[in-house]
């Protein structure tokens, strides 16, 4: 456990924190309510979570739908959580547990199919992610957003004799309002 490491851990943190509030953002701009939105947003984020790498393996999932590993921003996390953790890791292990101890965290990494990924690749890849989210977000919006009639300034009226000051002489002196 070095600086670096936790740093980056950290940050990994916080921007899946991010991308999982920029999905909640684009929900709820994609429904027109509030009970639409809460009856989505579980869908969605089990959908997250199963393609995400957690639960599932990436090598297990039908080629038909690896596609969508791409959109999830918590297989993202947890690889780059999992890169960030166990690259070059040496495991020490007990000799009587078996033939299944692990020794090395990238073979803990090729287990889990995140092996071979540059841990600054797969966090510019979540970083685009949440940017994506958030201007699909920012256009759904856009795009849902009420529509108002445009106000215009009003027009001056045209006075009446009955809110019309009467005209003064020059002569005359203004009446005093006081009185």
């Amino acid at each position: 456990p070095t600086l670096p490491r936790f740093l980056t851990f950290l940050f990994v943190l916080v921007l899946n924190a991010l991308a999982a509030t920029s999905l909640g953002l684009l929900v709820s701009a994609a429904t027109n309510s509030i009970k639409a939105a809460t009856s989505l947003s579980p869908v969605v984020m089990v959908l997250m979570l199963l393609f995400g790498g957690y639960y599932v393996n990436a090598a297990n999932i039908p080629a038909a739908l690896r596609w969508v590993t791409h959109l999830s921003f918590v297989k993202f996390s947890f690889s780059a959580l999992c890169v960030n953790e166990f690259q070059g890791l040496v495991i020490p292990c007990d000799p009587t547990a078996g033939t299944d101890c692990v020794r090395s965290g990238d073979r803990v990494l090729e287990r889990l199919s995140f092996d071979g990924q540059p841990l600054h690749l797969i966090i510019a890849g979540e970083v685009v992610l949440v940017f994506l989210i958030n201007l699909f977000a920012f256009t759904l919006l856009r795009r849902n957003m009420p529509r108002f009639q445009p106000v215009n300034a009003p027009l001056p009226r045209a006075r009446t004799p009955a809110t019309q000051k009467p005209e003064l002489d020059s002569d005359q002196a203004e009446p005093d309002p006081v009185q």
